[in-house]
Protein backbone atom coordinates (compact mmCIF):
# COMPACT_ATOMS: atom_id res chain seq x y z
CA UNK A 1 0.00 0.00 0.00
CA UNK A 2 1.36 3.36 -1.05
CA UNK A 3 1.48 6.25 1.40
CA UNK A 4 -0.92 8.27 -0.71
CA UNK A 5 -3.51 5.47 -0.58
CA UNK A 6 -3.04 5.20 3.17
CA UNK A 7 -3.59 8.94 3.62
CA UNK A 8 -6.66 8.79 1.33
CA UNK A 9 -8.20 6.02 3.51
CA UNK A 10 -7.48 8.01 6.64
CA UNK A 11 -9.23 11.05 5.18
CA UNK A 12 -12.24 8.93 4.28
CA UNK A 13 -12.28 7.51 7.77
CA UNK A 14 -12.33 10.95 9.39
CA UNK A 15 -14.73 12.55 6.86
CA UNK A 16 -17.78 10.76 8.23
CA UNK A 17 -18.81 11.76 11.80
CA UNK A 18 -19.72 8.20 12.87
CA UNK A 19 -16.51 6.65 11.55
CA UNK A 20 -14.53 9.62 12.93
CA UNK A 21 -15.89 8.95 16.41
CA UNK A 22 -15.08 5.23 16.13
CA UNK A 23 -11.60 5.98 14.81
CA UNK A 24 -10.90 8.38 17.68
CA UNK A 25 -12.12 5.78 20.18
CA UNK A 26 -9.91 3.11 18.56
CA UNK A 27 -6.92 5.42 18.60
CA UNK A 28 -7.60 6.38 22.21
CA UNK A 29 -8.03 2.73 23.18
CA UNK A 30 -4.83 1.76 21.35
CA UNK A 31 -2.95 4.61 23.05
CA UNK A 32 -4.20 3.52 26.49
CA UNK A 33 -3.28 -0.11 25.84
CA UNK A 34 0.18 0.96 24.74
CA UNK A 35 0.58 2.92 28.00
CA UNK A 36 -1.21 0.64 30.46
CA UNK A 37 0.48 -2.69 29.65
CA UNK A 38 4.03 -1.36 30.21
CA UNK A 39 2.84 0.38 33.38
CA UNK A 40 1.50 -2.91 34.76
CA UNK A 41 4.78 -4.62 33.90
CA UNK A 42 6.73 -1.77 35.49
CA UNK A 43 4.54 -1.91 38.61
CA UNK A 44 5.12 -5.66 38.96
CA UNK A 45 8.87 -5.27 38.64
CA UNK A 46 8.80 -2.49 41.25
CA UNK A 47 6.85 -4.73 43.65
CA UNK A 48 9.39 -7.53 43.16
CA UNK A 49 12.21 -5.08 43.71
CA UNK A 50 10.52 -3.73 46.83
CA UNK A 51 10.07 -7.26 48.21
CA UNK A 52 13.74 -8.08 47.64
CA UNK A 53 14.79 -4.80 49.28
CA UNK A 54 12.53 -5.51 52.28
CA UNK A 55 14.16 -8.94 52.63
CA UNK A 56 17.64 -7.41 52.45
CA UNK A 57 16.59 -4.80 55.01
CA UNK A 58 15.44 -7.52 57.43
CA UNK A 59 18.75 -9.35 56.96
CA UNK A 60 20.68 -6.14 57.59
CA UNK A 61 18.69 -5.47 60.77
CA UNK A 62 19.50 -8.99 62.00
CA UNK A 63 23.18 -8.55 61.11
CA UNK A 64 23.20 -5.17 62.84
CA UNK A 65 21.88 -6.64 66.08
CA UNK A 66 24.40 -9.51 65.85
CA UNK A 67 27.17 -6.98 65.26
CA UNK A 68 26.09 -4.87 68.24
CA UNK A 69 26.05 -7.86 70.59
CA UNK A 70 29.45 -9.08 69.38
CA UNK A 71 30.87 -5.56 69.63
CA UNK A 72 29.64 -5.30 73.23
CA UNK A 73 31.34 -8.60 74.04
CA UNK A 74 34.60 -7.51 72.38
CA UNK A 75 34.52 -4.14 74.13
CA UNK A 76 33.84 -5.85 77.45
CA UNK A 77 36.77 -8.22 76.91
CA UNK A 78 39.05 -5.34 75.94
CA UNK A 79 38.00 -3.38 79.02
CA UNK A 80 38.57 -6.42 81.22
CA UNK A 81 41.99 -6.96 79.64
CA UNK A 82 42.91 -3.32 80.23
CA UNK A 83 41.79 -3.49 83.88
CA UNK A 84 43.56 -6.76 84.65
CA UNK A 85 46.99 -5.41 83.71
CA UNK A 86 48.62 -5.48 87.13
CA UNK A 87 46.14 -7.65 89.00
CA UNK A 88 47.09 -11.16 90.07
CA UNK A 89 44.65 -14.02 90.10
CA UNK A 90 45.09 -14.66 93.85
CA UNK A 91 44.26 -11.04 94.68
CA UNK A 92 41.26 -11.16 92.37
CA UNK A 93 39.96 -14.35 94.00
CA UNK A 94 40.44 -12.85 97.47
CA UNK A 95 38.52 -9.73 96.42
CA UNK A 96 35.66 -11.79 95.00
CA UNK A 97 35.53 -14.03 98.10
CA UNK A 98 35.57 -10.99 100.39
CA UNK A 99 32.67 -9.42 98.49
CA UNK A 100 30.66 -12.64 98.91
CA UNK A 101 31.64 -13.13 102.56
CA UNK A 102 33.33 -16.51 102.00
CA UNK A 103 36.96 -15.41 102.37
CA UNK A 104 37.30 -17.40 105.63
CA UNK A 105 36.15 -20.56 103.80
CA UNK A 106 39.12 -20.44 101.40
CA UNK A 107 41.59 -22.92 102.85
CA UNK A 108 44.38 -22.70 100.28
CA UNK A 109 45.50 -20.86 97.17
CA UNK A 110 48.35 -22.51 95.28
CA UNK A 111 50.10 -21.09 92.25
CA UNK A 112 50.04 -23.71 89.51
CA UNK A 113 51.64 -22.03 86.51
CA UNK A 114 52.43 -18.82 84.78
CA UNK A 115 53.13 -18.73 81.07
CA UNK A 116 53.50 -16.36 78.16
CA UNK A 117 50.93 -16.91 75.44
CA UNK A 118 50.85 -15.68 71.87
CA UNK A 119 51.80 -12.02 71.52
CA UNK A 120 51.89 -10.03 74.75
CA UNK A 121 49.32 -12.07 76.65
CA UNK A 122 50.31 -13.89 79.81
CA UNK A 123 48.31 -16.48 81.74
CA UNK A 124 48.58 -17.04 85.48
CA UNK A 125 46.86 -20.16 86.89
CA UNK A 126 46.12 -21.01 90.52
CA UNK A 127 44.32 -23.74 92.41
CA UNK A 128 41.82 -22.60 95.06
CA UNK A 129 40.43 -24.96 97.71
CA UNK A 130 37.22 -23.82 99.42
CA UNK A 131 35.56 -25.78 102.25
CA UNK A 132 31.96 -25.92 103.45
CA UNK A 133 30.20 -23.62 101.00
CA UNK A 134 26.51 -23.79 100.22
CA UNK A 135 25.24 -24.27 96.68
CA UNK A 136 24.02 -20.65 96.69
CA UNK A 137 27.45 -19.36 97.70
CA UNK A 138 29.05 -21.48 94.97
CA UNK A 139 26.64 -20.12 92.34
CA UNK A 140 27.32 -16.57 93.51
CA UNK A 141 31.06 -17.27 93.28
CA UNK A 142 30.71 -18.55 89.70
CA UNK A 143 28.63 -15.51 88.79
CA UNK A 144 31.20 -13.13 90.30
CA UNK A 145 34.01 -14.90 88.44
CA UNK A 146 32.08 -14.60 85.19
CA UNK A 147 31.28 -10.92 85.67
CA UNK A 148 34.61 -9.93 87.20
CA UNK A 149 36.20 -6.81 85.70
CA UNK A 150 39.18 -8.93 84.60
CA UNK A 151 39.60 -11.77 82.11
CA UNK A 152 39.20 -14.64 84.56
CA UNK A 153 38.60 -18.21 83.40
CA UNK A 154 37.64 -21.39 85.26
CA UNK A 155 39.83 -24.18 83.91
CA UNK A 156 38.70 -27.03 86.15
CA UNK A 157 36.23 -27.55 88.98
CA UNK A 158 36.02 -30.43 91.45
CA UNK A 159 32.99 -30.48 93.80
CA UNK A 160 32.57 -32.93 96.67
CA UNK A 161 30.12 -33.17 99.55
CA UNK A 162 31.54 -32.23 102.92
CA UNK A 163 32.01 -35.09 105.39
CA UNK A 164 30.67 -33.09 108.34
CA UNK A 165 27.51 -31.76 106.65
CA UNK A 166 26.32 -33.37 103.39
CA UNK A 167 24.46 -30.20 102.37
CA UNK A 168 27.77 -28.26 102.26
CA UNK A 169 30.35 -28.60 99.50
CA UNK A 170 34.13 -28.73 99.27
CA UNK A 171 35.25 -27.15 96.01
CA UNK A 172 38.59 -27.13 94.19
CA UNK A 173 38.87 -24.58 91.36
CA UNK A 174 41.63 -24.08 88.83
CA UNK A 175 41.42 -20.42 87.77
CA UNK A 176 43.41 -18.47 85.20
CA UNK A 177 43.75 -14.77 84.66
CA UNK A 178 44.90 -13.35 81.34
CA UNK A 179 46.98 -10.15 81.37
CA UNK A 180 48.21 -7.89 78.60
CA UNK A 181 51.68 -6.44 78.82
CA UNK A 182 52.29 -2.71 78.34
CA UNK A 183 53.04 -2.85 74.58
CA UNK A 184 49.48 -3.90 73.59
CA UNK A 185 47.65 -1.49 75.90
CA UNK A 186 49.09 1.67 74.42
Amino acid sequence: MKPSEYLHRMRDLFSNAQTRRNAVLYLLLSFLIILVIPLFIFERSLKNSLDSHKQKYKELIALGSDYRSLKEKVDSSQNKAAVSGNTGVAKTVNDIAASLGIKRKIKSIKGVSSRQLKGNISEETIEVYIEKVTMNELLNLFYKIETAPVVLSIKKTNIKKSFEKPDLLDVTLNLSIFNLTQETRQ
